[in-house]
């Protein structure tokens, strides 16, 4: 559902994911859960650092299943 959720919200215009996406001008995600706990995903999602839009509004379920996703990729 994770991989949907990004898939949806437009994370791959600024992000790489593997061989999807452009190379920023966010960070590639394809080891982001290596890098970062997942509370660290989390909270980055919710207050969207720097140009990166929040994505505070999603639903909570979707919040958590991009959440899981990103904090799954190592």
């Amino acid at each position: 559902p994770g991989k949907e959720v990004v898939a949806q919200e437009g994370c791959l215009a600024c992000h790489k994911l593997g061989e999807n996406g452009n190379n920023g001008p966010g960070p590639e995600l394809t080891q982001i859960g290596e890098n970062l706990p997942r509370n660290a995903i989390a909270r980055s999602l919710e207050v969207g650092p720097g140009i990166m839009p929040s994505y505070a509004g999603l639903p909570p379920q979707k919040q958590e299943a991009l959440t899981a996703f990103l904090a799954s990729l190592n």
